[in-house]
């Protein structure tokens, strides 16, 4: 499997960072230094917010980002593989598929489940969306019970 860049969708959650230790160990395995797009969806900030609030809101959640990178991009060190950081503001599901297609990655590693498992109930989840709009590979990472 020739793997050149993974898309690594974060968001704080125990699934999250499970899929984190998946992708860990999967590059470890490959041949290369793969390049890890570590990505964090955000919902939209509402037009009607401009200016400073708009800017601080912003901030915060580039801030809330970096922690949650913060042990990947740690991990990812040890292989000596480049992480490469982004936020974005969208559906997770849709941001995911689409990112990986915009940021050429040839792989996501992905959990299963996020934060909101009401919103998984009513809206579907975002593993589920990137499952079936992805246009590359998908690894599901769920932890066995």
């Amino acid at each position: 499997m020739s793997t050149e860049t993974i898309l690594l969708p974060l968001d704080g959650s125990a699934h999250s960072k499970y899929a984190c230790e998946v992708a860990y160990r999967l590059a470890a395995r490959l041949p290369g230094k793969e390049t890890m797009h570590l990505l964090h969806c955000v919902t939209p900030i509402p037009g009607l917010i401009g200016g400073e609030q708009r800017a601080q809101l912003e901030k915060e959640h580039a801030e809330e980002a970096a922690k949650i990178f913060a042990p990947c991009i740690e991990l990812f060190a040890k292989l000596g593989n480049p992480c490469v950081t982004h936020v974005l503001y969208g559906e997770p599901g849709h941001t995911i598929a689409a990112a990986a297609k915009d940021f050429g990655c040839t792989l996501i590693v992905m959990g299963c489940r996020g934060h909101s498992d009401l919103q998984n109930l009513v809206m579907g989840s975002a593993s589920s969306h990137v499952l079936q709009h992805s246009t590359v590979p998908v690894l599901i990472a769920k932890p066995c019970k």
